[in-house]
């Protein structure tokens, strides 16, 4: 809580709104949201596309068929508008075993739903969505497997992008051992359904759309969700 609260950087009215709503408000309709950003360059070779690797970038039943074999109930209206925003699906077999997949969004921003901003993602680069190692299968190199060989279908890359919540403790690390740097934050605090504080938004990818710039509190009505719908990915 407090790192998020430090994040404002706000004195007087603003720390004492934030105060009064944290103390008076029942922890279960607070959602907070912490994410890191992180990037990493990329070396211009690429390591051969390892066997068992297959890249979707249009619809296939087969990406539906993964998640629910890894019993992530991501709703197939929600993986096609991935595809839509110009993602593509990744995944890892091993003995017809889905071991690990991953999105990579190539353009033109990440948007970040929980704090209702969407960030660059600069010419010839790319941002990791969603990357996911099975539990039986951590601790056996997947994550940089896969992601060496889903960087082969796209030479012309040159930095890989990614966010993590700070609270995923084995992802940040996974990251950070594949040589990605923290390079800034997105801090939000959702007040059940009806309010959003921005805390932060700070890093090196500029900013592309946001919902009520320059404003920190704000209400999370029809005109919010229509836009957050528009660009869910």
């Amino acid at each position: 809580m407090n790192r998020v609260w430090e994040s404002t950087n706000g004195t007087g009215t603003r720390e004492r709104l934030w105060t009064r709503i944290v103390e008076r408000t029942p922890t279960a309709v607070l959602a907070w949201t912490d994410l890191t950003l992180m990037n990493r360059e990329l070396p211009a070779a690429r390591s051969p596309r390892p066997v068992g690797l297959e890249e979707y970038a249009e619809w296939s039943q087969a990406i539906q068929d993964v998640h629910d074999e890894l019993g992530r109930a991501i709703p197939k209206s929600r993986l096609q508008a991935r595809l839509g925003h110009g993602m593509r699906f990744y995944v890892l077999r091993e003995n017809g075993r889905a071991v690990c997949t991953a999105w990579l969004a190539t353009g033109p921003e990440r948007f970040i739903d929980e704090a209702a901003v969407g960030l660059t993602i600069p010419a010839n680069g790319l941002w990791l969505r969603d990357i996911f190692v099975p539990p039986s299968e951590r601790g056996r190199g997947r994550f940089q497997q896969l992601l060496d060989g889903a960087l082969a279908f796209h030479p012309d890359a040159t930095t890989l992008w990614s966010d993590v919540h700070v609270s995923n403790v084995a992802s940040l690390r996974a990251h950070l051992r594949y040589g990605f740097r923290p390079v800034g934050a997105v801090r939000a605090l959702h007040v059940g359904k009806r309010v959003l504080l921005r805390c932060a938004v700070d890093g090196a990818a500029p900013v592309r759309s946001i919902w009520a710039p320059g404003r920190w509190l704000m209400w999370t009505g029809d005109e919010f969700r229509n836009f957050v719908r528009e660009r869910l990915a």
